[in-house]
């Protein structure tokens, strides 16, 4: 009986413990924690941590594409978008210029959104783009995007 409480004990500690870290974050630091974590994913070819980026009312300008649009274009590229002999994904995203200012309604972000894509041994840019946008901290699922804007820099949108 004595193994299971002390094991129930560190549980509840770790839990607890997480959640005291978590709220002692600034939304700002969420917000970046959860942008490093969707690139992280993108790269490695993981949806959820990606989609966790948008809310389902998610709505983009100028294209007007949901997020339901966005999951369709990732799923898409995270198949069709490999190697034919190695079948790895050809394709890997950074992010770099993030300013988040967090408000009591929500918070502003700009990030610059750069897209490499694998031309035989060598990285080639594929696009590179500008991505402004609101967000809100929603009950389920933290900070996401609401509505973004979506400008190119150089390079062409993926067909």
């Amino acid at each position: 009986m004595r193994p299971t409480l002390i094991v129930l004990a560190l549980i509840a500690l770790v839990v607890g413990g997480v959640q005291a870290w978590h709220a002692l974050q600034s939304p700002e630091d969420l917000i970046q924690g959860k942008l490093d974590d969707a690139v992280e994913a993108f790269n490695d070819t993981h949806l959820g941590p990606c989609m966790e980026l948008f809310s389902p009312d998610f709505a983009e300008t100028p294209h007007g594409y949901t997020k339901e649009d966005v999951k369709s274009g990732i799923v898409s590229a995270f198949f069709s978008e490999v190697d034919p002999e190695t079948k790895a994904f050809l394709y890997r995203v950074s992010i770099s210029e993030v300013e988040i200012e967090a408000g009591e309604d929500g918070a502003d972000a700009s990030l610059l959104v750069r897209l490499m894509q694998r031309r035989g041994d060598d990285w080639e840019l594929a696009w590179n783009f500008r991505l402004e946008g609101r967000l809100v901290e929603e009950d389920r699922g933290g900070w996401q995007f609401l509505r973004a804007a979506v400008e190119t820099v150089d390079g062409r949108r993926p067909r």
